[in-house]
């Protein structure tokens, strides 16, 4: 058990036989409780060497009990094995085990996650070696993170009333280069308890819209990443909802005319490029688009055009080399293109003019 500082200079216990020391000095404190939805810690001494045989235990609680915790190093340096830190899923030395990390891990991709608003922390050492130890970060998260392209969710507890005072999250990642459609097929609420969907991946991103009582609609992230809160009230719960999302092309067009252009143009575009586009006119017209400049390299850099909304759409051209000036007419409304090129010379790309007719 952690022991609270009153006016100690040093003090300590011990733990499974070792000591576990708590000091007044911040930069020093082996062990503490830490609380609000973000902050930073270190082992005892950091940057200089943590002390021998000791087990300091950080407890971390943070406000929001519908959120995990992300648990990420800017440093980590200890004698490889028998010096470690341990994460638990959890407020004590009995939780779950996340991670055991030891040595000099990458600390790019060294990182916890909890799946409650708690984790415990624990630097061992033994009686030899000593390292500099660790500088840690923790942040309140959504621990919802979807990253499939195709999935969905719903309120708690549906189609039975969801939970008062919830302040619940959904996190969505795609592809790079690709966008989120999210269709919400059900929603009831009352007028108190909102659902926001952010363009972004956190609640500092764009309101894309805020959704309250009885409504249905699709709703399109700008990039690969989308945020969605609800928080509901303590009282009039109703059945609330349920969504869909799915991976969908980055480049939307929906006006009756416009530009399409390959990646930087006109700059050459990238070597290994998959960009897509998604164009989308009046229903009951077509699409008819007209290359004002194309130049790629042939057979391997290509532009695949489809008479219809996806990928999986008849195939209407399929462009590489000089093709200024070829016109393609779509049969429908929609057409969808995929533009890949490979990891060789590449050249100044394509740019075009739709117009619905």
């Amino acid at each position: 058990m952690l022991k609270a500082l009153t006016f100690c200079i040093f003090c300590a216990s011990l733990t499974n036989g070792k000591v576990l020391v708590k000091s007044v000095n911040p930069r020093d404190e082996c062990g503490s409780i830490l609380s609000g939805n973000e902050g930073n810690f270190t082992s005892p001494g950091y940057p200089d060497l943590y002390p021998s045989n000791v087990t300091c235990e950080y407890i971390i609680s943070t406000s929001n009990a519908d959120r995990g915790i992300r648990l990420t190093f800017s440093d980590f340096s200890t004698e490889l094995d028998n010096d470690y830190v341990e994460v638990r899923d959890g407020n004590s030395s009995t939780a779950p085990l996340l991670e055991r990390i030891t040595g000099e891990p990458d600390i790019s991709t060294l990182s916890a996650t909890s799946t409650s608003s708690n984790m415990y922390v624990a630097l061992v050492t033994d009686s030899s070696v000593r390292g500099r130890g660790f500088s840690a970060a923790y942040a309140s998260i959504c621990p919802n993170l979807l990253t499939d392209d195709k999935g969905g969710f719903s309120s708690p507890n549906f189609p039975s009333p969801y939970n008062p005072d919830a302040n619940l999250c959904w996190g969505i990642s795609v592809q790079p280069g690709f966008a989120i459609e999210l269709e919400v097929t059900s929603f009831v609420t009352s007028p108190e308890d909102v659902m926001t969907i952010y363009d972004g991946a956190s609640e500092d991103s764009p309101i894309i819209a805020s959704l309250s009582g009885e409504v249905i609609g699709d709703y399109y992230s700008t990039g690969n990443n989308m945020y969605i809160t609800f928080i509901s009230n303590p009282a009039n719960e109703l059945e609330g909802f349920v969504v869909y999302y799915k991976q969908v092309c980055g480049n939307r067009f929906v006006d009756p005319s416009g530009t399409v252009s390959s990646p930087g143009y006109p700059s050459p575009y990238p070597q290994n490029a998959n960009e897509c586009y998604f164009i989308s006119v009046t229903a009951g017209k077509t699409v008819q688009i007209t290359f004002t400049d194309f130049v790629t390299e042939p057979n391997y850099d290509v532009l695949r055009i489809y008479d219809g909304p996806t990928a999986d759409s008849p195939l209407l051209a399929s462009l590489s080399g000089g093709e200024t000036g070829t016109v393609v007419t779509s049969t429908s409304a929609k057409v969808y293109m995929v533009f890949t090129s490979d990891a060789d010379t590449g050249g100044a790309g394509f740019t075009a003019e739709y117009v619905e007719v």
